[in-house]
This record gives C-alpha cells, sequence and structure tokens, in this order.
C-alpha cells in the first residue's frame, strides 16, 4: 500500500531577502497568502499554489545569523521544482517583466511515449529554479 496521498503538501524555501521572495511569490506568481507564522526566531508564510499544495518562505533569521551558500541548482539535490500553469507564455513573461532571468525560454518537449508538454525556467529572488510546466495532454490519456 502507498502511503503517500499523491500530492504535494508544501516545500519550503529560506529566503535570502524575505521581503523580494514575498513580492515574487504573492505579485509576481500571484499566489495567494493562507497563513503567516512567527517564530522567536524568524517569520514564514504560506502560500497556494492554487490547488492545496503550498510554498512555505521562511525569512533569515532575525539576528542576521542566516548563512545561505552561493551555488548553482545542479549542485543541490533539489534542483528546481515545477508549477502547472494554463499559459506557460504568460507566466514567463510576468517574470520577464517583473526582472526575474529567464534561464530556459519557452519550449515544447516529446517523450518517445507520445507525451508532449511546454516548458520553461525562472530564476527566483533566492537563487531558486522555478521550472513553468504546461501539459498539452494527460499522461494516462497516450496511446487512446
Amino acid at each position: 500500500m502507498n502511503p503517500c496521498k499523491g500530492t504535494l503538501h508544501h516545500f519550503a524555501i529560506q529566503a535570502r531577502d524575505y521581503e523580494k521572495s514575498v513580492h515574487f511569490y504573492k505579485e509576481t506568481l500571484g499566489l495567494k497568502e493562507v497563513a503567516s507564522v512567527k517564530f522567536p526566531s524568524r517569520d514564514g508564510m504560506f502560500l497556494d499554489l492554487g490547488n492545496g499544495s503550498l510554498v512555505e518562505l521562511f525569512s533569515p533569521n532575525h539576528d542576521g545569523s542566516t548563512t545561505l551558500i552561493d551555488h548553482t541548482p545542479s549542485e543541490l539535490v533539489l534542483w528546481h521544482f515545477a508549477i502547472a500553469v494554463d499559459d506557460i507564455t504568460a507566466a514567463t513573461e510576468r517574470c520577464r517583466v517583473a526582472g526575474y532571468a529567464i534561464k530556459v525560454e519557452p519550449k515544447t518537449i516529446q517523450f518517445e511515449d507520445g507525451f508532449h508538454a511546454t516548458l520553461s525556467f525562472v530564476q527566483g529572488p533566492n537563487g531558486e529554479e522555478i521550472e513553468f510546466f504546461q501539459q498539452h495532454h494527460m499522461w494516462e490519456d497516450i496511446g487512446q
């Protein structure tokens, strides 16, 4: 028996610049804040991706002790995360207009089994790589 429910609950991001991160996820990507938390050492916030899956942002420690090393995404265990979108061009352009680096312009990929999707990558305010993913059909529909 698979104990997983098949959905992502949340993933957490340690922000380098909390206000810039909040602005990016709320204003640029349009995520809705569903809860905020205050810890003695730092603040946090949960933002809904639109389907109940959440992004959790953490501020740096109030005392300035948060240290994040510089890195490239391929040096991390978590390389990127993907957000499903209905209009990949619009999502990519919103980020471009807001001043964020587009790492991969929208491009369509096709797998040998016939599945195809369009994807793009943007670099978020903390160096995180975010993939926008627009499916053109469901995996289950292949071959039908």
